[in-house]
């Protein structure tokens, strides 16, 4: 009986399921507090509304609710496996509840299969690890984790990716390899990760492992030719990539900017600390690094260039440089311990010691993120107004009437709430820029209120029939209002504005 329990306790899927509850647990608390009625971020509400629409009516092949962009003729769904994913978990418990549940589940399984990567690389407190890591993140991390958004199932990509390759599983790297371009555009992580290990295995003086690459290599190049997208994805996932990523413009999102660096290493603190002292002490100890370990180094590194870049990158290189710590140095700290227990015999104190240093990280640092995180979940909308404002277009606008917005940030929830309507720009600034350079200078002269003359542009150049102004917008609202011959309210919360273009 005894030998029985050792082995059930004993066993990695216990600990696997003990990890995946553990993370399942605190994930909840971000993604069902008080503060976020719906959903966090305002790219969530498009994510649903696409998977929605998907459930609904198929694969989108064009996209007329962003009319006036380069979208809407030339339209890849660069993210079309996460929307299928987030499907069933819809049909099971609602647009309001599945999504969020369909995260929660995808980052649980990121550091259940973090555990068994620590176990594949022998390191007997891999469990001790990952719990570590998910309670030493910056409080971004957790903030955009509790979005409705790929980047949780990216990072399970990233992890299953690392495993079989620890594995030696090339078929498994070939599929997940095409499942990666489905899921998030070509994937410019995946080449990166198939880039370190060959490079890892390199500088280790390592035979390299052709099948991994070549798998890895052969299931990118289908997953983008076997595409519903073909081939207009290629040019799509280059856009993404230098245009609206990397080579993003300053009216873009800010998570394209770079963090204040002060900023930046107050909220890593933890993650900068472990990945400095690993690399220090593995440095001075002139420790053996083996190909494998040294790829996931390597892919850190790649990250860190990323996250200099681009804020949203906080939501890879911490997880990865807390990962890359434990992987350096974790079975030196084992053996240490292991000799001071041999030594001392005090293997109960050492476990106190333990329990009472992850208490002390936990409670003097990451109280202090995740208290910072969960409050800045809330939702950024009304979402009783939003609905009421887009329920009266649904009502008394006519299919594919466009509407002309005060702003592209907030397509995301018009398009969540209404779909029957198309819209001027969204998404990114940079898609109508492309489009068409003076039209989308057009808009935002007027829609920022700085232009308030020929306002009748608004039915002539952009053939809108209705205008929907935020709260926010005073100044484009009051230019509205001087033109009662041009522009009839007919909706009017005191939050927003809704006009018929007459």
């Amino acid at each position: 009986m005894n030998s029985m329990k050792n082995n059930i306790f004993k066993s990695k899927w216990i600990s696997f399921l003990a990890i995946f509850t553990v993370v399942y647990i605190f994930f909840y608390t971000f993604q069902f507090n008080g503060k976020m009625p719906l959903y966090s971020g305002e790219d969530s509400f498009y994510h649903v509304g696409m998977a929605k629409f998907i459930l609904e009516k198929g694969i989108v092949k064009s996209f007329p609710w962003l009319y006036y962009t380069i979208q809407n003729t030339n339209f890849v769904d660069h993210q079309l496996l996460f929307h299928l994913l987030i499907i069933p978990f819809i049909k099971i418990f609602g647009d309001n509840v599945g999504p969020k549940l369909m995260v929660m589940t995808s980052l649980s399984l990121a550091f259940g299969f973090l555990f068994l990567l620590f176990r594949e690389n022998k390191l007997k407190y891999g469990f001790i690890y990952a719990i570590i890591i998910l309670f030493t993140m910056p409080s971004d991390f957790y903030f955009r984790m509790s979005f409705i958004r790929v980047q949780a199932v990216a990072i399970l990509f990233m992890v299953l990716t690392f495993y079989f390759i620890q594995k030696n599983k090339p078929l498994h790297i070939g599929i997940l390899s095409f499942l990666f371009v489905w899921l998030y555009s070509g994937s410019v992580f995946l080449l990166a990760i198939i880039g370190s290990l060959f490079i890892g295995q390199l500088l280790a003086n390592e035979k390299i492992n052709w099948k991994i690459i070549l798998y890895g290599l052969g299931g990118f190049t289908l997953g983008i030719i076997i595409n519903p997208y073909f081939p207009k994805n290629i040019s799509y996932f280059y856009n993404q990539l230098f245009m609206t990523g990397l080579g993003a413009k300053p009216y873009s999102g800010g998570e394209w900017r770079p963090y204040d660096t002060w900023y930046w290493v107050q909220i890593s603190a933890i993650s900068i600390m472990l990945f400095l002292t690993s690399l220090v002490y593995t440095i001075s100890k002139n420790i053996k690094i083996n190909g494998k370990t040294l790829a996931i180094l390597i892919y850190t590194f790649f990250l860190l260039i990323l996250q200099w870049k681009s804020k949203r990158f906080v939501e890879y290189w911490p997880f990865w440089a807390s990962i890359s710590a434990f992987l350096l140095i974790g079975q030196n700290i084992e053996s240490a311990m292991q000799k001071l227990v041999k030594k001392n015999g005090l293997v109960f104190l050492l476990y106190i010691i333990v329990g009472i240093l992850i208490i002390f990280v936990v409670y003097t640092k990451s109280y202090e993120q995740i208290g910072r995180a969960q409050n800045d979940t809330s939702t950024g909308i009304n979402t009783i107004s939003t609905k009421s404002v887009n329920d009266y277009l649904i009502k008394n606008s006519s299919e594919g009437d466009i509407v002309f917005t005060d702003d592209w940030d907030m397509f995301p929830y018009y398009f969540y709430y209404n779909r029957k309507n198309y819209y001027i720009v969204g998404l990114d600034p940079e898609f109508m820029n492309q489009f068409n350079t003076s039209l989308y200078k057009e808009f935002a002269d007027i829609s920022s209120g700085s232009d308030n003359r020929n306002l009748e542009r608004i039915k002539n150049d952009f053939k809108a029939k209705w205008v929907l102004v935020f709260f926010d917008h005073q100044q484009f609202r009051r230019n509205l209002e001087t033109k009662p011959e041009l522009f009839k309210k007919e909706f009017d919360d005191g939050t927003y504005y809704l006009f018929r273009v007459l």
